[in-house]
């Protein structure tokens, strides 16, 4: 009898430590969540909303995220600089995996991961509800207005989304949707918090109110444009992840990377008031232009030279989102110190003949190519402390002079279906060179007295002119 009654007793403790033991493991589940896998308490609760005791580390809402994109096969991909730059480093050590079970890549102190994918479309809404109703990761949705769609005469627009916020434990994932444009380059929007939208899932949480966005690293502050890139699958710290193949190639873009759109009401506005020429001769010309700034832009970029849009060409962008037509030629504008001797070489074998020479590398450089009658003038600028400038020399008397621009960065642009550069302050640039009544049609124009920032420079001593005066 008390063989019987010490059994029980035993298997009544037996249950009583067994069952102590399931309620700490689910606990130590509620507070890791994500160590395991892509699955928490969340899903086996019937994805209930609940707060979590701690903050996670980066790493675990990483490889939550990934893991559950896979599942999904929604292509993201790996963007966070500081993690590309480690996984890098690793490539250079001949791809010798970390340590297991150290964190070596996706560790570290942010509160932010970044991904990128390549058009929402082919984000999946079973992929989101997986997320809020099986993890409990919280999403919010950024819209804007489509710029692919929008031109000179089209103002209506769908919203498309720019940016996905997830909250995870106190971690978040920003995804951002990159499109492609113009065929030949990804472009990602501003994040903004009059984007919000009321869809489901997308109203505002008081988890995402403590996320400041202009910090995040892309479309924090601006619009952003890359090449297109290709990608490659790598494990790193046990996550099986997507990569852009080239990473130093896409980390070199990040700084560079803000994109402005062509202000179009303001050109609509011009258009009202002078009309759009549209005749024969001036539609054959913007058509003409834009093949040569094609062609020209084709031949810099193999060589990886910087250059941007400069002067009429640079007015006509920003006022009227078009070349202008009585212009009658492409301007360009380059940094002296990115010049290449093999720009005249690589020209000249796309069919864009040498026409003049002007100054010397040191002082007051421009080159002028022809091609199909119209002309390509590329100016030099030279950075001084407090200024920049680029040269012109009148043939005639070897007169020289300069024209005097504040200092300026460089932004990506689009002109008619073509990724281009423009100085970041535009309209400052434009005022320098044009004045405040740019926005006013002006069909004569003197190099030499027109712009107001033009200045003399001196004179050409005629034993040089043979050097500094070329013309072919």
């Amino acid at each position: 009898m008390s063989h019987v009654y010490v059994s029980r007793r035993c298997v009544l403790i037996g249950l009583v430590v067994f069952g102590m033991l399931f309620f700490a493991a689910q606990i130590y589940l509620l507070k890791w969540a994500g160590t395991s896998g892509i699955f928490s308490l969340s899903s086996l609760w019937g994805g209930q909303s609940h707060e979590h005791p701690r903050k996670i580390p980066p790493y675990r809402a990483t490889k939550v995220f990934a893991d559950a994109s896979a599942k999904f096969s929604v292509p993201v991909f790996l963007i966070e600089p500081d993690c590309l730059t480690s996984i890098a480093l690793l490539w250079r050590t001949e791809m010798k995996e970390s340590v297991p079970g150290k964190c070596k890549h996706l560790c570290g102190e942010r509160n932010v991961t970044t991904f990128g994918v390549l058009d929402s479309r082919l984000i999946s809404q079973d992929f989101l509800l997986f997320l809020e109703e099986h993890i409990d990761i919280r999403c919010t949705v950024l819209y804007g207005p489509d710029p692919r769609l929008i031109t000179v005469d089209n103002q209506e627009t769908g919203e498309i989304p720019l940016h996905y916020l997830f909250e995870y434990s106190g971690q978040f994932i920003h995804l951002v949707v990159f499109y492609e444009r113009a065929g030949s380059y990804l472009w990602h929007g501003a994040a903004r918090a009059d984007q919000l939208s009321s869809r489901r899932m997308s109203l505002l949480s008081p988890c995402f109110q403590n996320l400041n966005l202009r910090k995040l690293k892309f479309g924090g502050t601006f619009a952003g444009a890359y090449d297109k890139m290709e990608f490659r699958t790598r494990r790193a710290d046990g996550v099986n992840l997507r990569i852009p193949k080239d990473i130093n190639r896409f980390l070199e873009q990040i700084p560079f990377s803000r994109h402005l759109e062509c202000n179009y009401d303001q050109a609509r506005a011009f258009g009202r008031s002078y009309g759009r020429d549209g005749t024969p001769e001036a539609l054959a010309f913007r058509q003409s232009a834009r093949d040569l700034l094609e062609k020209g832009k084709r031949v810099l970029d193999e060589l990886g030279i910087r250059f941007w849009l400069s002067s009429g060409t640079c007015l006509g962008w920003f006022r009227e989102c078009d070349i202008i037509a009585h212009s009658q030629d492409v301007d360009f504008g380059m940094w002296i110190k990115d010049y290449n001797s093999q720009i005249i070489q690589e020209f000249d074998s796309r069919g864009l003949t040498l026409k003049h020479q002007f100054g010397r590398i040191s002082d007051s450089f421009e080159l002028s190519f022809v091609d199909d009658g119209i002309k390509l003038d590329i100016f030099f600028f030279y950075d001084e402390k407090d200024h920049m400038w680029n040269g012109g020399t009148e043939v005639r008397s070897g007169n020289k002079y300069k024209y005097v621009f504040p200092k300026f960065t460089l932004c990506w642009a689009e002109l008619l279906e073509l990724r281009v550069r423009v100085p970041c302050d535009t309209k400052r640039y434009i005022e320098a060179n044009y004045g405040k009544e740019w926005n006013q049609k002006v069909t004569t124009w003197d190099w030499k007295r027109s712009p107001p920032n033009v200045r003399p420079n001196g004179q050409w001593d005629r034993e040089e002119w043979g050097e500094v005066i070329q013309i072919f």
